[in-house]
């Protein structure tokens, strides 16, 4: 089974590319377009990691967070934006976060990934007890 990835990107002309590319490397990926799809899509499809664009409308990359902290602790999550140093010293969040700059380019999408699954995957062994939160549960 390949591992479940969420999309959270409202600029469309990204969206085909970074979704082919993440494919061709083995992801299942669903796409939410805005905050709303993405909380929908996150308590439907249980993903394994997240890609998240900060400045998502409708709810905004640090609206997303806030739920993922309460319902989905452990949860990877790689987000973009355009402001690397403010969103730094703002977030809150207790899980793996990955920030990457913006445009979006696939490679540093999918670095981006491979470096918050290796993280959670470490953080899982050094916390008795603990599982990975996705669908798979494998990293």
């Amino acid at each position: 089974m390949n591992m479940q990835l969420l999309l959270c990107e409202s600029n469309e002309s990204s969206l085909g590319e970074l979704r082919d590319y993440l494919t061709g490397r083995g992801f299942d990926v669903e796409v939410a377009s805005n905050g709303l799809q993405c909380l929908l899509l996150l308590r439907e499809m249980r993903p394994d990691i997240v890609v998240l664009n900060w400045e998502l409308p409708w709810g905004g990359g640090d609206g997303v967070l806030s739920v993922l902290q309460e319902e989905f602790r452990l949860l990877p999550v790689v987000i973009s934006t355009r402001n690397l140093s403010t969103v730094s010293r703002t977030l809150r969040y207790d899980g793996i976060v990955e920030l990457i700059g913006r445009p979006l380019r696939p490679k540093e999408v999918y670095s981006g990934i491979l470096n918050a699954l290796r993280r959670s995957e470490n953080l899982c062994e050094t916390i008795p007890d603990t599982q990975p939160v996705g669908a798979t549960g494998k990293l």
